[in-house]
């Protein structure tokens, strides 16, 4: 009898302990995750195939301008088919999420399928296919878009290049990683304070910006624009008119060129302090060394007066 107590007791001790066991494993898989954690993030979440994401490439960092636009890119996205596609021709699209902001006086009107391109490693070049609204940006106007390429397979995000710009025009190239070197198209700017008098009138050139587009145009090819910012002070008895296209140049030492435009309010009032004005050129992007030039009018007895100052490559 102790010997049958013994068996029952033992068999009933093996079998706490072996369910026991089994409700550990069972917990342990209640706890397990139950999918793969979602690695896509910030997606412009309008995808249809999950199977076909890439994981995107967070680009809010990414600042260019183009014709005055400064141009963020805030995400990245590359699946098969986004919801909203109208124009899908490739196996896969790459989808750009932008904000876009007109700092010009007037609107602007970018044609993404010209002016973006998309390069492969292989050097293949991708046209833009489609864009969120092809509507010009009006003055002063931000707002959120996107811009598809189509692609024939998944490709490596961060090797791949955007290439803004026209064939005629002073093109960048994007690279679509994390925080890409982009310093050698910021505007680059200097404060003189140079001061000069000409026509009886003191003038100062308080800034002189460089920069790859100006009043809403992108510059032509190895040119950049040079924004020259005045302050004019008349202390004489009589207004002052200088027609800056007649008798304004900016001098590099490959060329002497005359203003593409100004806001300059003419004429400069007899007695008036504190008028200022921009005066923009288009020149050689590798003018460093400008020289502004007020030409003389003999017919009015007034004398040539120019200053100088250099700006950076």
């Amino acid at each position: 009898m102790k010997v049958l107590d013994f068996s029952i007791r033992k068999n009933l001790f093996l079998s706490l302990l072996g369910l026991t066991f089994v409700l550990g494993a069972c917990s342990s898989q209640a706890t397990a995750p139950t999918s793969v954690p979602d690695t896509n993030l910030n997606h412009s979440g309008s995808g249809v195939n999950a199977g076909a994401t890439q994981p995107t490439s967070s680009n809010g960092s990414t600042t260019f301008t183009y014709e005055n636009v400064d141009i963020v890119i805030n995400s990245m996205d590359q699946q098969s088919k986004f919801n909203d596609d109208t124009s899908t021709s490739g196996a896969f699209v790459l989808r750009l999420v932008t904000k876009e902001s007109n700092k010009t006086d007037s609107s602007v009107y970018i044609p993404y399928g010209d002016v973006f391109h998309l390069i492969s490693p292989d050097g293949n070049s991708i046209a833009a296919s489609e864009e969120k609204t092809t509507d010009t940006i009006g003055q002063g106007v931000i707002r959120n878009n996107w811009v598809d390429f189509p692609l024939e397979s998944k490709q490596n995000i961060d090797k791949l290049i955007l290439h803004v710009g026209k064939a005629d025009e002073h093109q960048m190239d994007i690279p679509l990683t994390k925080n890409p070197d982009l310093s050698k198209y910021q505007p680059k700017t200097i404060t003189p304070n140079s001061k000069l008098q000409y026509g009886g009138v003191d003038w100062t050139v308080t800034k002189v910006t460089a920069s790859l587009s100006a009043e809403g145009k992108q510059a032509d090819v190895e040119k950049r624009y040079i924004a020259v910012e005045l302050l004019v002070n008349n202390s004489g008895a009589d207004s002052f008119y200088v027609d800056p296209s007649t008798y304004i140049r900016l001098k590099s030492q490959d060329v002497s060129q005359a203003p593409t435009s100004s806001t300059l309010q003419l004429p400069i009032s007899a007695g008036s302090k504190g008028a200022t004005g921009v005066v923009y050129f288009l020149m050689p992007e590798n003018g460093t060394q400008l020289t502004l030039d007020f030409l003389a009018q003999p017919d009015s007895h007034i004398k040539e007066a120019s200053t100088s100052f250099q700006v950076q490559a």
